[in-house]
């Protein structure tokens, strides 16, 4: 996904464009990722536990979101993997180099809609 992308897994549409939403007016910016049935086989492959949230590079920021919708079931869940811009080299629009904070603009826009 690179530096200025974050990715996003979730199994609720609804859920999803509010947070969404958020993120366009704060300027972080989010993509979709899918979960199909094959991610889910591979969560579920582990020899040695009933899960593996690591089996395997590809695909690996679609791991973490499978692996949570194992334990969220209908439970509406949106996964942000953040892995690639959780921290940057150089400054930029929303901050200096080093830690980024992302996702927290969008998490707390996100939030202040809820009553």
């Amino acid at each position: 996904m690179g530096t200025d992308k974050t990715g996003a897994m979730t199994n609720n549409e609804e859920l999803f464009e509010q947070l969404l939403e958020a993120s366009m007016e704060t300027g972080e910016f989010i993509w979709r990722l899918p979960i199909t049935e094959n991610d889910r086989e591979r969560v579920r492959s582990s020899k040695i536990a009933d899960l593996n949230n690591s089996p395997g590079r590809e695909g690996h920021a679609i791991m973490g979101g499978a692996f949570i919708g194992e334990f969220a079931e209908d439970t509406p869940w949106v996964h942000l993997d953040i892995a690639g811009t959780a921290a940057t080299k150089k400054d930029g629009d929303l901050g200096p180099a080093g830690a980024t904070g992302v996702m927290v603009r969008t998490l707390t826009a996100f939030v202040e809609r809820f009553e």
